[in-house]
């Protein structure tokens, strides 16, 4: 049970640096 909480955990973790990233060369295009 916790090691699917973990598994959930790290991969929203790692969604947000995804999304992080993905904003960073975003901003690099529009500018």
């Amino acid at each position: 049970m916790w090691k699917e909480k973990l598994l959930t955990h790290i991969n929203n973790q790692d969604q947000l640096h995804k999304r992080k990233q993905l904003e960073k060369v975003c901003q690099k295009c529009v500018c």
